[in-house]
């Protein structure tokens, strides 16, 4: 077999999102055009990149298991596609062509080396030096920068390519990322759960849904499409308006329509008949209350005020309020409590009212003394 050491591999692409503390990175280091059956992926120690970031590769047996069980279905080869297609066809929707296949990673002094099963397409770019480049695509600690797992690897002639993050064939990317970026989408607490955000995009839904169908009904009665767009809708309802308010000659048909200013008059005489008639209900309530006992002559004021602005709460209060007078005729004689006290009938009368026992005392004695007069 050949053996052609890369030089140390430069980065190509960084910064990627996956479980725990973990990040994927992708270095490239040049391959010779012979397509040899070996290649170097990774080289032992620091790896620098072009900005100055830094990885290492420290255990390299450890990293050599961990890539290997872990593959998809188990026990496949990783792959070597073109330019990390397989990393990008999610969001570019591209094909991603295997150039080659990894059938085995080894440790060597200088690093992991791995045998590779190139395909005859991929013997000819390289061979024609169409591409340069192995890049290998690794995970890596986030604090410590030591590679953990090596996922596959590419033919590229970009090796200092800078590129978001790599979403994986496996959906590698975490959840918990993902519902973050929801959570401020959707205006929550930056430590929103799944359940959380989940209950959020339902709510959404359900208004977008009662909405679609108020919009059908309103595209229903405008015998518009029911994709029809809100500038559709409103020059809809804009021609409706218009054809209501004209005959046949287009000019205003006066038998169906009043003018504004004569409207804002009915208007306002409507409303004051409506005032009038409100407080001839209030004025008859409480003069019925009078007449029952249950209001006294001087409390006609308070209660006029009472029912002019909540008839049916004055209706109800009056429903359960003591007799007080009997027949409209004020109660005279010394009171059951003796001397200038209440009773137990009048300290009731108090609470009922809202009164204090001194106020009530006070319009007692007026009422003896207009009795008396």
């Amino acid at each position: 077999m050949t053996r052609n050491p890369a030089p140390n591999p430069t980065l190509a692409l960084a910064d990627g999102t996956f479980p725990a503390a973990t990040g994927q990175a992708v270095c490239a280091g040049e391959i010779p055009a012979a397509a040899p059956e070996e290649i170097q992926l990774l080289p032992l120690g620091e790896i620098r990149a072009r900005d100055g970031r830094k990885w290492r590769l420290t255990d390299a047996a450890s990293v050599v298991r961990a890539s290997l069980p872990t593959q998809p279905n188990g026990g496949i080869d990783l792959v070597i596609d073109y330019n990390h297609q397989t990393d990008l066809v999610d969001k570019t929707g591209h094909a991603a062509p295997a150039a080659g296949w990894i059938k085995k990673l080894m440790v060597r002094a200088d690093g992991i080396w791995a045998a590779v099963e190139w395909t005859a397409k991929a013997k000819e770019h390289l061979r024609n030096r169409e591409y340069r480049y192995i890049s290998p695509t690794f995970l890596f600690d986030k604090k410590t920068g030591v590679i953990t797992r090596i996922l596959r690897a590419a033919l590229t002639n970009s090796p200092a390519l800078q590129l978001k993050a790599l979403a994986s064939q496996k959906n590698e990317e975490t959840m918990e990322d993902f519902i973050k970026a929801l959570a401020a989408l959707l205006g929550l607490a930056e430590d929103a759960d799944r359940e959380k955000a989940l209950a959020a995009v339902k709510n959404l839904v359900e208004q977008s849904a009662a909405s679609g169908e108020t919009l059908l009904a309103v595209c229903k009665t405008l015998d518009l499409d029911e994709d029809a767009g809100g500038g559709d809708i409103a020059k809809a309802l804009d021609s409706a308006k218009a054809l209501a308010a004209k005959t046949g000659n287009g000019e205003i048909d006066t038998t169906k329509y009043v003018a504004v200013e004569k409207f804002d008059a009915l208007a306002k005489d409507f409303a004051g008949l409506e005032a009038d008639r409100a407080a001839e209900k209030a004025t008859a309530a409480v003069d019925q209350a009078v007449k029952d006992g249950k209001v006294t002559p001087h409390l006609k004021d308070w209660a006029l005020d009472y029912a002019s602005r909540d008839l049916a709460g004055f209706a109800d209060y009056i429903a359960g309020a003591p007799v007080v007078t009997s027949s409209g005729r004020v109660i005279s004689g010394v009171p059951k409590g003796g001397g200038s006290g209440l009773d137990e009938d009048e300290k009731a009368v108090c609470a009922a009212l809202g009164l204090s026992e001194e106020d009530f005392k006070k319009t007692r004695e007026q009422d003896q003394q207009e009795n008396a007069a």
